[in-house]
């Protein structure tokens, strides 16, 4: 679909990128020819895809780094900058979740959460700004649509997602900007992309676009309450025949 070498030149930035998504987005990337430098705080999930990325014949940089921290931040974003000699691409991917009822998410979980998938997400932002103010850029932050509908065991990413919407789509450099600054983040050619993912439509689909992927799942939601309310009914119906029968007097 796109040109072999349509990356060459670029270099990325990526946190979470040993893992999940983000894994499949560094190497897409390498295999388009972008060099690609990859963040978590733990190396054994970054070594392996650093070789697969190496294998593709471009640089990758494998770089152990919490997102909460912003100095160490700052560190990182500047070391895969110098060694690439530029940055052209930044994706927000680092995320972390506790999947359980309200009222088992303590306020250090739920606090721990919005420091790295939020703040993070504005720590790596910012470190970044600089260097794609040289010659424009783009930041693609990963979200999701759990905040569109109610989702179980899910009550701290629906307030993160909401929150994170209102603030990123707004046009925002990733946690909010003053007008000033964010016109001049415009100014510099720096794209902001907020991509949102569900699970079930990124395994049938692989690539979807937003519109359609909202479109997806709230028809998938409607679907499957018609379908469950059918099977209620139905198994009424099934009921109460039976219990005529039953009532029936034997002949």
């Amino acid at each position: 679909m796109f040109r072999p070498d349509l990356l060459k030149g670029r270099a990325a930035f990526i946190t979470g990128g040993g893992t999940g998504i983000c894994r499949g987005i560094a190497l897409a990337f390498a295999a388009h020819g972008c060099d690609v430098a990859i963040v978590s705080r733990k190396a054994e999930h970054l070594e392996p895809t650093a070789a697969e990325i190496r294998a593709l014949g471009v640089r990758a940089l494998a770089l152990t780094g919490d997102v909460r921290d912003g100095a160490a931040v700052q560190a990182i974003v500047n070391d895969a900058a110098s060694s690439f000699g530029r940055l052209d691409i930044v994706v927000n991917g680092a995320a972390g979740n506790f999947i359980c009822a309200a009222e088992q998410l303590s306020p250090n979980g739920f606090g721990t959460v919005v420091d790295i998938d939020l703040k993070g997400t504005f720590n790596v932002s910012r470190a970044a700004l600089p260097h794609l103010k040289t010659h424009g850029g783009s930041i693609v932050n990963i979200s999701a649509t759990l905040q569109y509908l109610a989702t179980l065991g899910q009550v701290i990413m629906i307030d993160l997602m909401l929150a994170g919407d209102n603030v990123m789509v707004l046009g925002a450099l990733a946690a909010g900007l003053p007008p000033k600054q964010r016109k001049q983040v415009l100014g510099y050619g720096i794209v902001i992309a907020l991509v949102c993912l569900i699970g079930f439509a990124l395994i049938a689909t692989q690539l979807l676009h937003i519109v359609g992927l909202l479109f997806g799942y709230y028809i998938s939601y409607a679907v499957g309450l018609m379908r469950w309310r059918f099977s209620v009914l139905r198994a009424k119906r099934l009921r109460e025949a039976a219990q005529a029968g039953a009532d029936e007097p034997a002949s």
